[in-house]
């Protein structure tokens, strides 16, 4: 049985990849997990924040050819955007942010 990607629009590859950010964002930005009584207190996305599409920046999303055979297209663009949202605090504020989620807190503490 042989498995494809179905969109009903635009580019499989790109709809995919554009589709991170925004759970990341969420885990950078308001992904606390937190713990009462040994057990996990969120349940489902209703007490689990995740960004909405107003909430979102635009998203561009440029392939480059490659003769390399296909590997994950999902992933990717994962691990490099809680760093960058990291580094754009750092270069607005001059505050350094080293922990997940990020406390807007500790960007009002002088």
């Amino acid at each position: 049985m042989k498995s494809a990607v179905v969109t009903p629009w635009g580019n499989p590859k790109s709809n995919v990849v554009t589709r991170s950010p925004p759970s990341l964002a969420s885990l950078a930005l308001s992904g606390a997990i937190t713990l009462k009584d040994g057990a996990v207190e969120q349940s489902n996305f209703h007490d689990y924040p995740v960004l909405r599409i107003d909430e979102m920046p635009k998203v561009e999303v440029h392939i480059a050819a490659s003769s390399e055979p296909p590997g994950g297209i999902g992933e990717p663009g994962l691990p490099p955007l809680a760093p960058a949202v990291a580094n754009a605090i750092f270069a607005a504020t001059g505050k350094r942010l080293r922990k997940l989620p990020i406390n807007t807190g500790e960007l009002k503490q002088s």
